[in-house]
């Protein structure tokens, strides 16, 4: 009798630890939210923002994101947020993709191709997403009622 089989009686196969985590991934964050979460390049504060939002999520966690437009298209962004891991790397993937875009393209970007750009989030994280979408499109429209004022 092999190892496996000694902790794994015959009634229940051996499982190994990839193909579990493979099989059942709701609990787990993809590497682009660990890297995202873990290595921000534009979580902070900016000074005098051309544009900015704050919005809370239904959970609680804060978001804050400043722009500064050029052209009408984003030439920096950077944000704050006091939530999880899942929220932070909502916003650096999100910050990294409107980068450079123009307003129009930048507030329609969606939560769902948020939550593709990071090979998704945990069902219980998913409104992270959301949140950053959210934040953002107020921050633009926070820009957008600056200059018509």
């Amino acid at each position: 009798m092999g190892y496996s089989e000694a902790l794994n009686p015959p009634s229940q196969p051996a499982v190994e630890p990839e193909t579990e985590a493979v099989q059942n991934p709701p609990h787990r964050f993809s590497l682009k939210v660990l890297r995202a979460a873990l290595f921000p390049e534009h979580l902070g504060r900016m000074e005098q923002p051309d544009g900015y939002a704050r919005a809370q999520g239904h959970c609680g966690d804060l978001m804050t994101f400043y722009l500064r437009i050029e052209d009408e298209r984003i030439a920096q962004i950077t944000f704050t947020t006091d939530g999880c891991d899942a929220t932070i790397a909502s916003g650096e993937m999100l910050a990294s993709m409107v980068t450079g875009a123009s307003l129009a393209e930048a507030g329609q970007v969606t939560p769902e191709e948020l939550l593709g750009a990071l090979e998704g989030l945990p069902p219980n994280h998913a409104h992270c997403a959301g949140l950053a979408v959210a934040t953002l499109r107020a921050a633009i429209a926070g820009y957008r009622k600056a200059q018509s004022s």
